[in-house]
């Protein structure tokens, strides 16, 4: 039988997994969302919202989640190899296909800034939570958007650089929605939900790293020996990162809400 909850499993073996096998940026982005989940406890039925995968929730929290969805069969099919659902879902997040009230816990990470009209979603995701049931998601912050790329070629008079570096970093990172605290306070109380928890992570100076090296995360996807040799350990052993934390500068919030 399954237990009544999910668990977090701890911080440190986690980022030391990404460490040894992800990508420089990508294992400083996802680090922070680790850190974030510490001793956190997730009731069923859970449903995981982007799914992608299955890697980020297999290596963070203990037992399988309930449900995985995703809208890319492509991203499903390898969840499915990962074992890391009980039941798996192809579908868009604008109407779920699950029964009202249905579930007690909502988790995404890093999804939502994905996607263009996110209103729908938060309504499709009242739907089927049960009263008092919980969302918990990580997204990314307008300051995000504030890449030091842009900055260093404005500051040498390279605008047009400039907007071709924002635009190539946003269209890479599919920057769609990025709304600043108030306005996830607002859209949440709109759709049935009251923020309960807000946390501010990714530290300037993580976000400045994370840019930094995604040139050669974009080789490390590519060459399968360049995340196999380590590398990605041995550079942030060398930048000593602290990936807890609540930053006010932060790239990337963690809320919790819950159903009203």
């Amino acid at each position: 039988m399954n237990s009544s909850s999910v668990y977090a499993k701890s911080t440190k073996g986690v980022i030391k997994h990404f460490k040894n096998t992800a990508t420089v940026s990508g294992t400083i982005w996802r680090s922070h969302e680790v850190a974030s989940f510490a001793i956190l406890s997730l009731k069923r039925p859970i449903l995981d919202i982007g799914c992608g995968d299955g890697i980020f929730a297999k290596r963070t929290f203990t037992g399988k989640m309930d449900f995985g969805l995703d809208i890319s069969e492509t991203e499903l099919n390898k969840a499915r190899k990962n074992n890391t659902y009980q039941n798996y879902i192809l579908g868009d997040a604008r109407s779920i296909p699950l029964p009202e009230k249905s579930i007690k816990t909502v988790f995404s990470n890093s999804v939502f800034e994905h996607i263009p009209n996110l209103i729908p979603v938060l309504s499709a995701i009242n739907r089927v939570l049960e009263p008092g049931g919980i969302l918990i998601f990580t997204t990314h912050s307008p300051l995000s958007k504030k890449f030091y790329g842009v900055k260093l070629f404005k500051k040498i008079g390279l605008r047009k650089v400039a907007r071709a570096y924002e635009n190539i970093f946003c269209q890479y990172l599919q920057l769609n929605t990025i709304w600043d605290i108030e306005t996830w306070k607002k859209n949440l109380y709109a759709s049935g939900f009251t923020t309960t928890e807000i946390r501010i992570i990714v530290s300037p100076k993580a976000a400045f790293w994370y840019e930094f090296f995604m040139p050669f995360t974009f080789l490390q996807n590519r060459i399968p020996l360049l995340k196999k040799v380590k590398i990605t350990k041995l550079v942030l052993g060398l930048l000593g990162i602290n990936f807890s934390g609540n930053h006010p500068k932060g790239r990337n919030f963690y809320i919790v809400a819950k159903k009203i």
